[in-house]
């Protein structure tokens, strides 16, 4: 006969068996994640080291391209860094771009932002408070520099709108001065009832000035001008009014240009004279030019000239030419100048005394007129 104890000890040794499989496969399922939760940590921890050594080759190529003053690729550059790897001494970098770019409030905004990526990320303390100050001293003297324009507008209706290249600003934002870039911007006033009103202003660094503009009613500027009320006048004064003597001609409109504009004939008759006038000295050079190339030919007197006295004669026989084409040139010219002066009308009032003076001498030639 078996023991009690014994036929218990027997039916629960399978409930013992079954909680230690339990256990056993609750570890291994622990474990399990553990480990893959350890392997997903390695592959971040991976992926943001690859990040940081990608962000750590643009950043060594955006100062690069800085310092070549390639600005614009530089930022490019610094911006794809910045995206990978957030930091605060990369996004100063960014703002010292936008400043040599000209973008002088986008570089202001760079710099807060900077500032306030320094305060949020973990880093040596000395290091930091260091990054900041510099971060704001620079800050401090780019605002110095933004131009600010403060806008008046007159009078002051319901519904203006005041726009700054294209783009609306806020009502608020009109009592205050208006930091801009430098360089040229269109400003454009609107307002129900009123005539638009635009203006180019160029704006310079450290600048700051007002502009006022004045609005004028669409209505009184679309309004016709009033005509002047005529007086009553007495049948006698109209009637000696309208006597055939008093009745007289408008002015000939060629006789009023004539009297306040040169006539074109005239101004032909100059530009071809003085060409011939021109003309006339340059014969003159030629001609003495000749005559020293003569004096100085290797000749004898009877004219038996070495090779190269023969040039020199040839040199001074294509001088020759050009000054007697000069000259006819230079007499047909002023000859036909001096026609169209004599014959231009001449405006009302003006002297009608003409006279011209040529002369001729062994140097040179002179000419005077009197008109």
């Amino acid at each position: 006969m078996k023991s009690p104890r014994f036929e218990h000890t027997v039916a629960r040794r399978p409930r013992w068996l079954a909680c230690l499989v339990l256990v056993s496969g609750a570890l291994g399922s622990g474990l399990g994640i553990a480990e893959a939760r350890a392997e997903g940590v390695a592959n971040t921890q991976n992926a943001q080291a690859d990040d940081a050594r990608q962000a750590d080759v643009l950043f060594s190529a955006g100062k690069a391209a800085f310092s070549t003053g390639n600005y614009v690729s530089a930022r490019a550059k610094f911006e794809a860094s910045l995206a990978l790897d957030a930091s605060a001494s990369t996004k100063l970098w960014v703002a010292r771009c936008l400043d040599h770019e000209g973008k002088l409030n986008a570089a202001a905004a760079a710099y807060r932002e900077a500032l306030e990526l320094n305060g949020q990320l973990k880093r040596n303390l000395a290091n930091r408070e260091r990054l900041q100050a510099r971060i704001a001293q620079e800050l401090a003297t780019l605002e110095q520099r933004i131009p600010k324009i403060t806008i008046r507008v007159s009078p002051n209706a319901d519904g203006v709108q005041v726009s700054l290249d294209g783009a609306p600003l806020a009502k608020d934002a009109l009592p205050n001065p208006i930091p801009v870039d430098p360089g040229p911007h269109a400003w454009l006033v609107t307002a129900p009832h009123y005539r638009d009103v635009s203006r180019s202003v160029v704006a310079r660094e450290s600048d700051a000035h007002e502009e006022s503009f004045s609005l004028e009613s669409a209505r009184e500027a679309a309004a016709p001008p009033a005509l002047p009320e005529l007086a009553a006048t007495p049948r006698t004064e109209t009637a000696h009014a309208l006597r055939p003597e008093a009745l007289r001609p408008f002015p000939d409109s060629s006789q009023t240009r004539d009297r306040t504009e040169p006539s074109s004939q005239r101004v032909w008759g100059w530009s071809v004279g003085g060409l011939g006038a021109a003309a006339l000295v340059a014969s003159g050079y030629f001609a003495v030019h000749t005559l020293l190339l003569v004096h100085d030919a290797d000749c004898d007197r009877n004219w038996l000239c070495s090779d190269g006295g023969l040039r020199t004669i040839h040199q001074a026989k294509t001088e020759q030419t050009r000054a007697l084409v000069t000259g006819a040139v230079g007499v047909a010219a002023l000859s036909v100048g001096v026609v169209l002066l004599a014959s231009s009308p001449r405006p009302r009032g003006s002297a009608s005394q003409t006279r011209l003076e040529l002369g001729l001498s062994s140097s040179h030639i002179w000419a005077q007129s009197q008109w």
